[in-house]
C-alpha cells in the first residue's frame, strides 16, 4: 500500500496547505511558528536586494557608497572635534563598507545609506534640466540675452516675492529665495571653511556672506546664483524623497534605539557613567587648579625686581631704582 505524500504546498506537520504558498519557514512572520516582526523586508520587495540583483556590481557599488558616506561623516566629526580628518575619516569609512557585510539592522541601515546616495545622484540629471545655468553663463558673458530667474511675471522684478502662477504649476519653475540664500550660505561656509591658508572661521563667514549676497543681484550673476541655490535645494529635495523611499528614518531609529540599549546595558555593568563623570571632574579640577596657580603667580610677580635691577609697581606706576 502506498504511502501519501505530503503535496509541494502542504505544511511540515502533515496539515494540507494551499499550492504554491511554500512551507511554513518561507514565511518571514511565521519562521518556526513563532510571530516575527516584519523589520526587514524581503528579497522581493526589498529595494537594497533588487539593486543587487539588477546590477552585476551592486553589492560593490553600495559598499563603496557606504564608504563615501562614512568618509564624509568622518570628516565632519573630525574636523569638528580635532580640526583634522584624520584618522577618523578612514576609520569610519571602513566601518560602513565593513557593515554592509552583516545580516543585521546595523547591515540593512549601512547598505540603505549607500543606496541612498546612489539613487541621489541618479536623479543629478533631473535636477539639472529643471534648473539650467548654460543661458546665464552666456548672458554673462555677453553671448546670448538674458533669462531672468526667476522669471518675470509683472513689470517689477522682485524675487523675494515670486509665486507661481495659477494653473501653471507644472510650467512655471519652483523658487524660494529664502531656501535658495540659506543653501549658497551653506555652500560659501564649507567652500571658504576649507580654502587654505586662511583661518577656516574667516574662510567660512566670508564665503557664507560672498554666495548669500549674490543671491540678491540683479543680472545675470544673480540668475546663476539663485538657479545654483535652487540646485541645491531641489537635490536635498530629492534626498528626502529617497529617504523615505528606503525607510531610512525607521531603519535608523530602530538602530539608534539598538545603540542606546546596548550603551545602557554597560553602563550598569562597568559604571561608564560614573567613571566618565570622574574623569571630566578630574579633569575640570586640574584646570582650574592650573588656572590659580598662574592667577597668583601673576599676582606675586607685581612686586618682583624685573631683569634691570628695578622693583615695578604696577598699582601705583612708580619705578624704584635699587644699585
Amino acid at each position: 500500500m502506498r504511502s501519501k505524500l505530503p503535496n509541494r504546498g502542504d505544511a511540515a506537520d502533515g496539515t494540507a496547505g494551499s499550492r504554491g504558498d511554500g512551507p511554513r519557514w518561507a514565511d518571514p512572520d511565521g519562521r518556526g511558528g513563532r510571530g516575527r516582526a516584519n523589520d526587514h523586508a524581503t528579497a522581493r520587495r526589498d529595494a537594497v536586494q533588487i539593486y543587487i540583483s539588477a546590477h552585476r556590481l551592486g553589492r560593490i557599488q553600495i559598499m563603496s557608497s557606504s564608504a563615501l558616506i562614512g568618509y564624509g561623516a568622518g570628516t565632519f566629526l573630525g574636523k569638528s572635534m580635532m580640526n583634522s580628518a584624520h584618522p577618523l575619516a578612514p576609520i569610519l569609512a571602513g566601518v560602513f563598507a565593513l557593515l554592509t557585510v552583516l545580516r543585521n539592522h546595523y547591515g540593512e541601515l549601512s547598505k540603505a545609506l549607500g543606496l541612498g546616495l546612489i539613487m541621489t545622484a541618479g536623479r543629478l540629471g533631473k535636477v539639472r534640466k529643471s534648473y539650467p545655468t548654460g543661458p546665464h553663463l552666456k548672458a554673462m558673458l555677453s553671448m546670448g540675452q538674458r533669462e531672468p530667474f526667476p522669471p518675470i511675471f509683472s513689470g517689477r522684478e522682485n524675487v523675494w516675492r515670486y509665486k507661481v502662477r495659477d494653473g501653471y504649476e507644472g510650467i512655471d519653475p519652483d523658487f524660494n529665495m529664502m531656501r535658495t540664500a540659506v543653501a549658497m550660505a551653506m555652500i560659501g561656509g564649507f567652500c571658504g571653511g576649507n580654502f587654505p591658508l586662511i583661518p577656516a572661521w574667516i574662510g567660512g563667514t566670508a564665503g557664507a556672506v560672498a554666495l548669500a549676497f549674490g543671491t540678491t543681484l540683479r543680472g545675470p550673476k544673480g540668475d546663476l546664483y539663485r538657479t545654483m541655490g535652487m540646485r541645491v535645494v531641489a537635490l536635498m529635495g530629492e534626498m528626502l524623497d529617497v529617504f523615505g523611499e528606503l525607510g531610512l528614518a525607521r531603519k535608523g531609529g530602530y538602530t539608534a534605539g539598538k545603540i542606546f540599549d546596548r550603551m545602557l546595558f554597560l553602563d550598569r555593568k562597568h559604571g561608564i557613567r560614573k567613571k566618565v563623570g570622574a574623569g571630566i571632574s578630574f579633569v575640570v579640577e586640574r584646570v582650574s587648579r592650573t588656572a590659580n596657580e598662574v592667577k597668583a603667580d601673576m599676582d606675586d610677580s607685581d612686586d618682583e625686581y624685573d631683569g634691570r635691577g628695578r622693583r615695578n609697581r604696577a598699582r601705583t606706576g612708580r619705578h624704584d631704582t635699587y644699585y
